[in-house]
Formats: structure tokens, C-alpha cells, sequence
């Protein structure tokens, strides 16, 4: 933390950063605990690139330490082609997948749930955790969706440690989906829309997979 600070990357107090914010500082760019700079490390720019490369191909980094007993680094690289199971998401007339394994529970918030933060964000209480809503609606501009969230569903998500919740009209169920990259005409977008892939439905139709990792970025950048 010590090395953060010096080096100006804190935008809030010190006791607001939880471990796993702390830990993200190590893919920082620019950022190395090096006093000095060698020929072969000090620069920073290392675990930056591996990281960079990483999420380049839909995949994501994460980091955990315990002092005394060691640390853990989880390294997950999505095959080019794969099978999941997701859930289909229907949000007005559009349908989107979210692999399952993120997935936590869904609900139907009760009046009065859901709250604003002081930058005016949504937000829900869970287990003492405030989290964000994304609204897919919003997020890809999509016409005719549900705008009252007591008549939606929110989806809890967890991705490298970081929950929020996702704003769906209706669950379609669980499917067994093959994940194809998106179109090289649209594959710069990815990491500002969240999507990482999509799949081919059971009834012909084409369905956008929402990359869980991605999303959680957009949210807490």
C-alpha cells in the first residue's frame, strides 16, 4: 500500500481498499516495489503486460495472500472454442447468456430495496455488501425494457471478487451454449460493452455472451 501511495495511484482512503483492491495494484502499470531499476525488473511494466495479454483474451487475473501462509494466483484463459452453462437473459425484445458459474442468486427486489448512493448509482444491500445494478437496457440501449426493477430480475454476480447486480426482464433458463468470438468488426468494443463471445440458440437465434470479468471492470473502473 505503502508503494501506491507513493506513486499516486490511490483514489480513496486507505481503509476503503478491500485485499483483493490492494492486491490488484501488483497489474498496475507502472507500479513495481523495486527501490531501483535493473536490467531486469523495476520498471513495472511486467505483471502489466501478462495481465493486459491475459484479459485480451477474455480471461482475468486474480490474487490471494495471507501473511505467514502464502499467496494464490488464479489464472483463467477461456478456450477459443468452448461449451458452458449459461443463463439465458431476456431484456426487451434482445437475449443474452451469463455463464452460471458467476452467478449467485436472483431475486425480485422489494419496494423500497433498492436505493441511491451519493454519485446516484442503484444499489442493493446483500449480506452487508453494497452492491451496484447495472441495467442491460441502459448499457446497450435497448428499447421497450422493464424500467420498474421490483418487476425485473437482478442476477448477484461475482467477478474477481467484486459483486453487482444485473437487471434482466426475465430468465429464459440454463442451456448448454458453444462460445464463438465475436466478429473481428466488433471485437475492439469488447471491453467497453462487457461481451466476450456468442452463441447460437436452440430456436436459430443469436444470443451476445456477456463476459462476467469485463463487466465487473466497467462497473468499478
Amino acid at each position: 500500500m505503502s508503494k501506491a501511495r507513493e506513486k499516486g495511484l490511490l483514489t480513496k482512503p486507505e481503509e476503503d481498499y478491500t485485499d483483493q483492491e490492494v492486491f490488484g495494484f501488483i497489474f498496475a502499470p507502472g507500479f513495481s516495489t523495486n527501490d531501483e531499476v535493473t536490467e531486469y525488473s523495476g520498471r513495472g511494466v511486467g505483471m502489466d503486460v501478462v495481465v493486459s495479454n491475459i484479459r485480451g483474451l477474455g480471461g482475468s487475473v486474480a490474487v490471494d495472500s495471507e501473511e505467514g501462509k502464502g499467496t494464490v494466483t488464479t489464472i483463467r484463459i477461456p478456450l477459443t472454442l468452448a461449451i458452458v452453462d449459461g443463463m439465458v437473459l431476456k431484456v426487451g425484445a434482445s437475449r443474452y447468456t451469463l455463464p452460471i458459474r458467476s452467478i449467485r442468486r436472483s431475486f425480485r427486489p422489494e419496494p423500497g430495496q433498492v436505493f441511491l448512493d451519493a454519485e446516484g448509482r442503484e444499489m442493493v444491500m446483500d449480506e452487508g455488501r453494497c452492491c451496484p445494478i447495472l441495467r442491460l437496457s441502459k448499457l446497450y440501449d435497448i428499447e421497450d425494457a422493464q424500467e420498474d426493477l421490483t418487476q425485473a430480475i437482478l442476477l448477484l454476480v461475482e467477478a474477481d471478487g467484486k459483486p453487482f447486480l444485473l437487471a434482466a426482464d426475465e430468465l429464459l433458463g440454463v442451456q448448454q451454449i458453444v462460445v464463438k468470438p465475436v466478429p473481428e468488426y466488433i471485437r475492439g468494443m469488447t471491453e467497453k460493452t462487457g461481451i466476450t463471445g456468442c452463441t447460437l440458440l436452440g430456436d436459430g437465434g443469436i444470443s451476445l455472451i456477456i463476459d462476467p470479468e469485463k463487466t465487473a471492470h466497467l462497473i468499478y473502473a
